[in-house]
């Protein structure tokens, strides 16, 4: 982040698309990806079932840490000088596959790491599945604080989704109160 301008004029998420694609131009610039809604997973949901929600031993002091792939368990050191602790970290452990051979005595070929990415992926579910609302108090002092911003911020706060409420109209008079905006439930 220090080769971003953290003190450019930013309103709209547009705005910051521009400043990151501009930070760079040696050895190249940087692309700029937009994110989706689909881009986003719960995976604290899909690893709640296999992992302990805390893990079991300090890990702030760990000089050596190995991990053993077959059985889930992680032996690590906290100096260069002492024996290895263990501890596990997987609630469950996964069901060993059992050896299956063909007619011909030879054994089936696993399953690529393709196939297997393919089937973690369908259990992950999407984080959200839709833009989150913001709170009444939030959206009222972002548009309070929209008319010293461009026409294109301020169509952008007028269009948030707001918690509890079902459509926001425009109007185009000014209301007693200052705002421009009138809010039906």
């Amino acid at each position: 982040m220090s080769i971003i301008n953290q003190k450019a004029p930013c309103e709209v998420p547009e705005d910051w698309k521009r400043v990151f694609a501009e930070a760079r131009e040696n050895p190249m610039p940087y692309k700029v990806f937009p994110c989706t809604q689909d881009m986003f997973y719960n995976y604290s949901e899909f690893l709640h079932d296999k992992y302990k929600p805390k893990c079991p031993f300090p890990i702030r002091d760990i000089r050596v840490l190995e991990i053993c792939q077959p059985v889930p368990v992680i032996y690590y050191r906290t100096s260069f000088h002492e024996l290895n602790s263990s501890g596990v970290v997987c609630i469950k452990e996964k069901p060993e596959e059992k050896k299956t051979t063909r007619g011909n005595g030879r054994r089936k070929k696993k399953t690529s790491r393709k196939k297997a990415t393919a089937a973690v992926a369908s259990d992950l579910k999407l984080l959200y599945s839709g833009r989150q609302p913001v709170k009444k108090a939030k959206f009222d002092d972002v548009n309070f604080l929209g008319k010293f911003c461009s026409q294109a911020a301020q169509q952008y706060f007028t269009e948030l989704k707001v918690q509890g409420i079902s459509k926001i109209v425009s109007t185009s008079t000014t209301h007693e109160s200052g705002s421009d905006t009138e809010i039906e439930r």
